[in-house]
């Protein structure tokens, strides 16, 4: 790891936006000085991730009165005594397709689950798994690594004191692969299971293609090291980025690209140490969502490519299913609606939401997607709870223009709830301008700036949730409360079932609480909670609709209340849903699974015609520039979001 002082560039490139900022040490300690973000330049037409980098960063050297390039057109490192350029340049990127892995290996639960903790925060699609418990054949296993088209194959299995014929039979199907295929197109071999094979793969591969070696991720049946497999593996998708990933290839730093769900996962992990917290990080973007928990010194990371609010919203909806998405949507609606709006958000990634019915399906996707993907992975967080309330979670870092973008904080702090729906008190900070992937990219080769980077706390306090679980009953009162200000003031009110209440307690202030829950219902675990809670920039949302969220079936009773809980966070009058929003909408009767594979067919992640559907006018790609916090005109007055305030308040 390189320890340097002085500035340090981070950009993270997505698949629609692009995000930079420039840190560096002010009166003795690393502070965030400037940022922007903007349109990303990958794929078609332009296919250079530099020009979009190029734009933002010499958007920041304005702002800042520093020069970053040089006459070649390369970010100047290391820096100058003039304080051109930067000490170091580091990038994480979830833009592109991702890599395609097969996993080969001997027993699922042992050797080939560490596998998949070595590529938990790794830009991948895991592709096909083959193991010895398997049931194939070695014909259908040699179809699988043919067909599925793998650009790495992972191979563990067996500990270094173990027997070694069962991995030699894994082994003779990969062989074959390799031989069938041409050279071009051959996958590359990361090798990561008994030792004593090295020589064996050795001989096997090495005249057939790249071959990566790493420690054993499973030594012995008791020990996991999956450190050194995860740092080989990071050298080979770096290798491919370089190779495959035409975007990327005027694009230099100190890193390399680290998957951005890395940089997530070493700021998660951090944080839930440094404070002894259960941590979860959310970031669901335009092809793909990354989780992170940390909970109880355990930490996973989950990424789901092709999964989002953009590229990825036909597989998003077809995973959740459209009744998940249906039901937050406050008027009548079909299957097919919910699929016609995720597929044209798949042709037009970039695009917003253009009224009021638009902004509930993009909001119904978000937290339908969200809610799955914890019901999917949340049984092997230690002390979540495998359903209903998400146990134990102290802090939610939320990431992403959709639970970060609404343009009020109230309602961000409203779609956490919505989508995470934790129980007890859980403290929420929000990221949009991207921090935390670039904290983790610093952290790679500077974990000093990285620590105080986190310490400064330069992300939003966007509040703190008191959630109930049980089932409330709306006759009946939920929660009754009494608040005390530092000043001695005191206030007393009881909420009834599935009603919200936000108490405006600013950044910087705090206010004690004493809640008593009704019969049935309880407050992380106990009836009564009596604790001082900090407020935030939205404050301190009491959630009494209870774990999990009991929607009401009819449109009609959801036009009514869920308009009602966006209006109370954002401070104004309820959105009146038209009479004819609420007529039944008849199915086509269609199947659905031939609905989805047309679908997902026609909009499997970025594709070059997706690219040029997306690609703005060449002075609309980085209108969206976000700067300096000091700075009242953070925002260019061209932002494209700048004419949806109206909108955004659902007013």
């Amino acid at each position: 790891m390189m320890e340097r002082a002085g500035s340090i560039l981070a950009a993270d490139f997505g698949s629609v936006n692009n995000r930079v900022v420039l840190v560096d040490v002010v009166e003795g300690t690393y502070r965030l000085v400037s940022r922007a973000s903007g349109a990303a330049t990958v794929g078609f037409p332009i296919d250079d991730a530099s020009i979009g980098l190029r734009r933002l960063v010499d958007d920041i050297g304005k702002r800042t009165g520093r020069t970053f390039y040089d006459k070649a057109g390369d970010i100047i490192s290391p820096e100058g005594t003039d304080r051109s350029g930067v000490e170091a340049f580091v990038t994480t990127a979830t833009a592109g397709r991702p890599m395609r892995v097969a996993l080969v290996g001997l027993v699922p639960e042992v050797s080939l689950a560490s596998a998949r903790r070595v590529l938990s925060s790794a830009f991948v699609e895991i592709v096909t798994v083959l193991s010895l418990a398997d049931g194939r054949s070695e014909e259908d296993r040699l179809n699988e690594l043919i067909l599925n088209r793998p650009d790495v194959i992972l191979i563990t299995g067996g500990t270094d004191a173990g027997a070694e014929r069962a991995l030699r039979t894994m082994l003779s199907p990969v062989k074959i692969a390799l031989q069938v295929q041409e050279p071009a197109t051959r996958p590359s071999i990361l090798y990561a299971g008994n030792n004593k094979l090295v020589a064996t793969v050795e001989s096997i591969f090495n005249d057939l293609a790249t071959v990566v070696y790493s420690d054993n991720v499973r030594p012995s049946l008791e020990n996991e090291n999956i450190d050194a497999a995860r740092a080989r593996f990071t050298q080979v998708f770096n290798t491919y980025n370089m190779r495959q990933r035409g975007s990327f290839r005027n694009v230099t730093s100190d890193t390399g690209i680290v998957p951005t769900a890395r940089g997530y996962s070493l700021v998660a992990e951090y944080i839930a140490r440094t404070t002894e917290q259960n941590v979860l990080a959310v970031d669901m973007g335009s092809a793909t969502t990354i989780m992170v928990a940390s909970f109880r010194g355990q930490t996973d990371t989950i990424v789901e490519t092709n999964y989002g609010l953009g590229y990825g919203a036909p597989a998003l909806v077809r995973a959740a299913g459209p009744d998940a998405v249906r039901q937050w949507l406050p008027f009548e609606s079909s299957p097919e609606q919910v699929l016609n709006y995720a597929q044209n958000k798949a042709s037009r990634p970039g695009s917003i939401p253009l009224d009021v019915r638009d902004l509930y399906f993009e909001h119904g996707m978000l937290r339908a997607g969200v809610q799955h993907m914890l019901a999917k992975h949340r049984g092997d967080w230690p002390g979540a709870g495998s359903q209903g309330a998400l146990n134990d979670v102290n802090l939610i870092l939320a990431a992403g223009k959709g639970l970060t973008g609404t343009g009020h904080p109230g309602w961000n702090l409203l779609l956490v709830a919505d989508t995470v729906q934790p129980s007890g008190v859980t403290v929420v900070k929000a990221d949009p301008h991207g921090l935390i992937p670039a904290i983790g990219a610093v952290a790679t080769i500077n974990a000093e700036a990285a620590a105080q980077l986190l310490a400064n706390d330069d992300l939003e306090h966007l509040g703190t949730l008191i959630s109930l679980e049980g089932k409330p009953d709306p006759e009946r009162v939920a929660v009754s409360m009494t608040v005390i200000t530092d000043d001695g003031e005191s206030f007393k009110q009881d909420l009834y079932g599935g009603e919200i209440l936000l108490l405006p307690v600013r950044v910087g202030r705090a206010i004690t609480v004493r809640l008593k829950a009704g019969r049935g219902l309880r407050i992380g675990g106990s009836r009564t909670l009596r604790q001082r809670i900090h407020g935030g920039s939205a404050g301190i949302l009491i959630d009494a609709r209870g774990r999990a969220i009991d929607l009401p079936a009819d449109a009609a009773t959801r036009a009514v209340q869920i308009p009602k809980w966006a209006a109370h966070v954002a401070g104004i009058d309820a959105h009146t849903i038209p009479d004819e929003w609420l007529v039944p909408v008849a199915s086509s009767g269609a199947s659905l699974d031939a609905m989805f594979d047309a679908a997902l067919s026609a909009d499997a992640g970025p594709s070059s015609r997706d690219m040029q559907r997306a690609a703005a006018a060449e002075d609309d790609f980085f209108s969206d520039v976000g700067i300096d916090p000091d700075l009242d005109d953070f925002l260019s007055d061209d932002d494209p979001f700048a004419d949806l305030d109206e909108l955004r308040n659902l007013s």
